[in-house]
């Protein structure tokens, strides 16, 4: 055997060793290219990685276009994040912006809307201790967050009751002014604690009736 047939023959070797690993890679789920390139250099197989691109996409075990739809209906049927957020994880992915736009086709409106309220209704129940502005600022920015677009998320806000009892909203405000005068009280007093609480109170949404009947009640004003 000469040498250089002796390192062809190691050098298959190891390329076989490192298609079974990247097999059993894929094996747990799908991958994008990018993702199957980052899994070889990371293991120092870089040298390899074209030509196991090539084998692998001639096999149809990557496709990032099937990836990317994949994908997107995953997260929309898992995880209901918006479409803007999903887009930002297939570019991370290392997904063509022509893919993406085609993957998306997979995430109706209909659907985001209705994902979208259901996310709204669920973060709107945990704000038992915001004031009802407060509340709906707080669900927006989460549906923001979350990736839904403007409109999406003022016709989800629109979908779900955002009235709050007028009792409900004042154990609110008791709760949280209570808190701020503990807060404030180390540092001032009278008038000018007085003054604070009521600021405080008014950038979180309070309407003046509520906060003006706390101040009666504990006798600040």
């Amino acid at each position: 055997v000469t040498k250089e047939l002796q390192e062809e023959i190691e050098n298959e070797d190891s390329y076989y060793k490192a298609y079974q690993k990247t097999l059993n890679y894929l094996s747990y789920s799908l991958r994008s290219e990018k993702q199957v390139r980052d899994y070889l250099a990371k293991h120092e197989l870089y040298h390899f990685s074209d030509r196991m691109i090539e084998q692998l996409k001639s096999m149809r075990l990557i496709d990032d276009l099937n990836f990317a739809q994949s994908f997107v209906r995953s997260q929309a049927n898992i995880t209901q994040k918006g479409p803007r957020n999903i887009e930002q994880n297939l570019k991370q992915k290392g997904i063509t912006e022509e893919f993406i736009l085609t993957a998306l086709d997979e995430y109706p409106y209909e659907q985001q809307l209705e994902n979208a309220v259901t996310l709204a209704s669920k973060r709107w129940n945990k704000t038992s201790k915001n004031s009802e502005i407060e509340s709906i600022q707080k669900v927006k920015a989460y549906l923001l967050n979350k990736g839904y677009s403007f409109d999406i998320v003022d016709e989800a806000m629109a979908a779900i009751n955002t009235e709050k009892d007028s009792d409900v909203e004042y154990n609110a405000l008791v709760k949280q002014g209570d808190k701020a005068v503990r807060r404030y009280s180390r540092k001032y007093e009278g008038y000018e604690l007085s003054q604070r609480l009521k600021g405080y109170l008014y950038n979180k949404g309070y309407p003046t009736e509520l906060i003006n009947r706390y101040m009666d009640e504990r006798e600040m004003n």
